[in-house]
């Protein structure tokens, strides 16, 4: 979860998008956890409920305070709270594969005018969209500069899983394809 705080905003709202097109297959034990944490049943975890948790796992108060700290960013939308769907983006930053199917679908999501890449202009609509805060056009620039390893100005799909990939699986030599599963 702690990389989940070092990633870019889309690569954030990106794995927000995989993690809603998951299957019950690729979420496993998440939903268990997050429903044990989850001590009011309300489908939202806390600060308090997320620190129960850490100390009912005999954590040392060194690492509460981390579970603090990492609550506040996952926190993404800012709201003192973590849905499941920001719990699961964050769980997924540690998942080694990711399943092809919810990543075009979260893909698709993004590339807003169907053009089989995501612009700069994309990127800036779906920020409007999904944050109050919107981003920055140095931010959009900067996404662009790290995901576009072609040079083209947008972001193609096997750049955006390479991007996804990138936070557990580092840069790699290793061929896109090998870096995630199947359906």
């Amino acid at each position: 979860a702690e990389q989940f705080g070092e990633m870019t905003s889309l690569q954030r709202a990106s794995l927000h998008r995989v993690a809603y097109h998951m299957d019950d297959d690729q979420i496993g034990g998440m939903r268990e956890a997050f429903v044990s944490l989850d001590s009011d049943c309300d489908g939202k975890l806390t600060k308090q409920e997320l620190l129960q948790g850490a100390f009912e796992a005999c954590l040392s108060e060194l690492e509460c305070a981390r579970v603090e700290r990492l609550f506040d960013l996952l926190d993404s939308d800012g709201n003192g709270v973590l849905e499941y769907t920001e719990f699961l983006a964050a769980m997924t930053c540690h998942r080694s594969k990711l399943s092809r199917k919810a990543c075009m679908a979260a893909f698709r999501s993004i590339d807003l005018d169907a053009s089989g890449t995501i612009s700069a202009e994309n990127i800036r609509q779906v920020f409007a969209r999904d944050f109050a805060r919107g981003i920055s056009s140095q931010s959009v620039k900067q996404v662009l500069k790290r995901c576009d390893i072609n040079g083209d100005g947008e972001i193609c799909f096997e750049e955006f899983m390479v991007m996804l990939c990138e936070p557990f699986n580092g840069p790699s030599s290793m061929p896109i394809t090998a870096r995630f599963g199947g359906a």
